[in-house]
């Protein structure tokens, strides 16, 4: 189930969507699970994620009879024709002002004479965990090491992987805001009920101890492999 206390928009979402709870990551990689999500082809070995997985991938199918307006972090698949190219952004880079791009990507949002593509890929929740779910900061730099909690010794003391959990969670707070955020533009504007809304992740993350968080193993692949799937018709 989704807590409809902590995480308001999902569950509403997932109230009016199909909820695909069998869903499940092709990668543990980023830069490998996303192209595989957009042109549907399982992860090649060498490919690279600053190139188009596939000339037949979502930008490109539909920009033939669709407007294309992609933000992409993290990756650069959607092709320089159709999306400004995301250029030599670092992670530590994307770990500054997400959240002012989500809003500016939601603001952005609005009427047009063509049927639109509307892509956004979030780096919410991920590391470095910094937010509350108001979004407001308790850390100054995003950077900054904090000693023992995301090497070997943070999941070896269970204490330390308890607090890695709650800040994931406190960060997924602010993403259920943004999403909100989102879907009540699109109320606001009249296009709720007339658009496709697909939710997704491209893979999950695992707080056990003495293991590993992101690299799928045999002790972590069940929470590492599951990954949230919401589709709402129009």
């Amino acid at each position: 189930r989704i807590d409809a206390e902590r995480y308001p928009a999902f569950a509403r979402l997932a109230r009016g969507a199909t909820w695909y709870r069998g869903a499940t990551a092709v990668h543990d990689s980023t830069a490998l699970a996303v192209p595989a999500m957009l042109d549907g082809r399982y992860p090649r070995p060498g490919l690279r994620s600053d190139v188009i997985s596939h000339p037949a991938n979502l930008f490109t199918l539909l920009s033939h009879s669709y407007e294309v307006n992609a933000s992409e972090e993290a990756t650069s698949l959607c092709p320089t024709s159709l999306c400004e190219p995301l250029g030599g952004t670092t992670l530590g880079h994307l770990s500054r002002g997400k959240v002012g791009r989500f809003r500016r990507f939601v603001s952005s949002v609005r009427r047009r004479p063509r049927p639109t593509l509307w892509f956004k890929h979030v780096l919410l929740p991920h590391v470095p965990w910094q937010f509350y779910p108001s979004g407001r900061r308790y850390r100054r730099h995003a950077p900054e090491p904090i000693p023992g909690l995301n090497g070997h010794t943070g999941f070896g003391v269970p204490w330390l992987v308890k607090v890695s959990y709650q800040r994931h969670l406190l960060q997924l707070g602010l993403a259920d805001r943004l999403l909100g955020e989102l879907l009540a533009r699109l109320r606001r504007l009249g296009l709720y009920d007339d658009s496709l809304v697909v939710v997704v992740a491209d893979h999950g993350i695992g707080f056990r101890l003495a293991t590993e968080r992101r690299a799928v193993t045999p002790e972590n692949v069940e929470d590492l492999a599951p990954v949230p799937l919401l589709v709402k018709l129009p």
